[in-house]
């Protein structure tokens, strides 16, 4: 609208997220947050530590700024403020929040934290100013990427300004306003889009659920309409109907006359038609009780869960609404990433600031690549090379080495040396080390989501390893860091404990013994090997003897079916954060995920998604079960391929 001023700022307030499950208190006591709900990766002590300080800087430079502050959330555990007294606002007293705007801020961290993306603690701040005339509101996330920002979040702007300023000056309902209405449908796109792939993948889920359990459903409809003249107390007429109605809902879907959307798994009558009843049937949690009584907690705890994954776009669209017709600040509203610049604490050092004016381009080095061919395996069966042939091989990185190791060739030094040396050569002709090389994957470059990402952990370890007063010991250090799993504390003591700030994902990687990592993170590095090159579907060439397994390629038959699968999991993972695919690795459901996210999959390729399970070691790198692959797919190599073709 003209005359809409507004702002969408993306400056940024890193602090590194924290996963465990010991439940933290806000200063003053004002809510609970279990930090089980919160995705990262720092030892227990240490994360607990690192979040309780994060929630006390961010309250105290609000306060100091004259910010109310929200409720903390993180969408992958939700806990539900009371909403019985949020209906109607309350004169502020300094320093305080009125139910109202404590929902909508709440909320607003919601709908906003629905990425994988922000799956860390995301508080809402607010500030009115100009005699309550303007609203400052900001975001502050604990590993944010402002790249991930809705760039189309400035329509959530103009929505909210738009309801507030039609409310003023329209003498009429508002619900008569069509400007009005315009602007509530803005709003409402604007939460859909939001929430889209989550709902998506819940209607999915109650799908694959109702069809598994398909007895116990029809019982609970049953008695729901009173067939047996049991309906359980706590079930209400109100109740009953909205939950029958929401069943049939998602039985409908599985009707086979049904004719889906073509560019769309649902239509938008059918997602708005389960989401309002989801709303309606999370108002109370009497649907919760009367699942459990008919079906048993188990099946009925599942359900309530996806129902209440429904429920979230409606009621966010509720409490902004309702906020932006009631305060006459909404009518200016700025919406900002970050705490204020005022606020900020001052910046960490940046991983750049003492590194050389390089750039990890994608230029091949002949000289890693001799390198990598001689030394990736920890057993070699060639001759020791002489002195001077081993130091002509490691060229510079001859001098990290010490007295005793530089007599000794690559391929007979102990593997955390060898992949220490492939790092350094890659860093010297100012590359990243191949993804087939053992390096790429120990160091943690598959943990990298963008190009920007891998520069700056490249650029990590070549400015520790080459501003290093001596080089034997540092490299001595990286080894023994690298071989404990203690990469962590090599940074920090370094002075590099920023790099949580801008390599968010990195540290959860590094702390964990090989075999407690998530097997996903061999699939990126797979993905990464470039095209055209003798192992580009040749999953074994990045190690990982379950990926085959886990990610489907095991159902490959040709080299193009390699590449259309890999092709698939590019898409998905422009769309979901890395860990959401790895847990639909081990819950079996790659193909349900990968489509829930908007993946368009032909009929055909749909079985290349189903991994084989369930087995104990499934999604990760530990090899227990039997079922694993120590040869590649296929029987000669591709330049073998290339040769029979030709003799044909």
């Amino acid at each position: 609208m003209p005359g809409v001023p507004s702002t969408l700022n993306a400056a940024a307030y890193d602090v590194s997220g924290m996963r465990e499950n010991t439940p933290t208190t806000w200063p003053n006591g004002s809510f609970d947050l279990s930090l089980s709900s919160i995705g990262c990766s720092l030892p227990t002590g240490r994360r607990s530590e690192m979040l309780e300080n994060w929630l006390k800087d961010v309250r105290h430079r609000a306060s100091a700024s004259g910010y109310m502050v929200g409720v903390p959330t993180c969408y992958a555990q939700l806990q539900e403020p009371n909403e019985d007294d949020m209906l109607e606002p309350r004169p502020l007293s300094p320093g305080s929040i009125d139910p109202m705007r404590k929902e909508f801020l709440y909320r607003l961290a919601i709908a906003f934290g629905v990425s994988g993306a922000w799956s860390s603690p995301t508080v809402g701040l607010m500030r009115e100013v100009d005699n309550g005339s303007a609203a400052l509101i900001r975001l502050a996330t604990s590993t944010p990427n402002p790249s991930d920002f809705p760039e189309f979040a400035d329509d959530f702007v103009k929505a909210l300004q738009g309801i507030q300023i039609t409310v003023a000056q329209e003498s009429q309902e508002p619900q008569e306003s069509q400007e009005h209405k315009s602007y509530l449908d803005s709003l409402e796109n604007f939460v859909f889009q939001l929430f889209k792939v989550r709902v998506e993948h819940s209607i999915l889920q109650l799908q694959q659920l109702f069809q598994r359990h398909r007895a116990q459903i029809e019982d609970l409809i049953s008695v729901m309409m009173g067939a047996f003249d049991n309906v359980p107390e706590a079930c209400d007429t109100t109740t009953r109907r909205h939950l029958i109605a929401l069943i049939i809902l998602v039985r409908v879907l599985d009707n086979p006359f049904r004719i889906p959307p073509n560019d769309a798994i649902y239509t938008e009558d059918e997602l708005q038609g389960m989401m309002k009843e989801s709303q309606r049937l999370c108002k109370n949690n009497q649907a919760h009780l009367a699942l459990k009584a008919v079906i048993g907690p188990s099946l009925g705890d599942l359900i309530c869960k996806h129902i209440c994954e429904l429920a979230h776009p409606r009621r966010c669209i509720d409490s902004f609404v309702r906020c932006a017709r009631t305060f006459r600040s909404f009518a200016n509203v700025s919406l900002d990433l970050g705490l204020p610049a005022d606020m900020s604490p001052l910046p960490p050092p940046s991983l750049l600031q003492s590194a050389p004016d390089t750039h990890l381009g994608p230029k091949p080095s002949a000289s890693v690549k001799n390198f990598d061919e001689g030394c990736m395996y920890p057993v070699s069966t060639r001759t020791k090379p002489c002195k001077e042939a081993t130091k002509k091989s490691l060229g510079p990185a001859h001098e990290y080495l010490s007295p005793a190791d530089r007599d000794t060739g690559p391929g007979y030094l102990e593997c955390a040396k060898q992949d220490a040396l492939t790092l350094i050569e890659a860093l010297q002709d100012s590359q990243a080390p191949k993804p087939t090389s053992s390096a790429y994957y120990v160091f943690g470059f598959s943990t990298c989501t963008t190009e920007d990402e891998i520069q700056k952990l490249g650029d990590l370890y070549k400015v520790i390893l080459t501003h290093a007063p001596s080089k034997i010991p540092v490299f001595s250090d990286l080894c023994q860091a690298l071989d404990r799993h203690r990469l962590a504390q090599f940074f920090d003591r370094g002075g590099w404990e920023s790099f949580r700030c801008e390599l968010p994902h990195l540290e959860r990687f590094i702390e964990k013994p090989i075999e407690e990592r998530e097997s996903v993170y061999r699939l990126v590095q797979f993905l990464r090997v470039k095209e055209g090159t003798d192992d580009d579907t040749d999953p074994t060439a990045c190690g990982g003897r379950n990926l085959i397994r886990d990610y489907g390629f095991h159902r490959c038959k040709t080299r193009k079916q390699v590449e259309v699968l890999k092709e698939i999991y590019s898409r998905a993972l422009e769309k979901l954060n890395v860990l959401d695919l790895h847990q639909a690795c081990i819950d079996m459901q790659l193909h349900i995920t990968i489509m829930s996210a908007g993946v368009l999959l032909d009929p055909e390729h749909r079985r290349l998604l189903e991994n084989q399970g369930p087995l104990p070691d499934l999604g990760y790198e530990k090899i227990v079960s039997s079922f694993t692959f120590d040869q590649g797919l296929f029987k000669r190599g591709k330049k073998k391929d290339r040769a029979a073709r030709r003799i044909w």
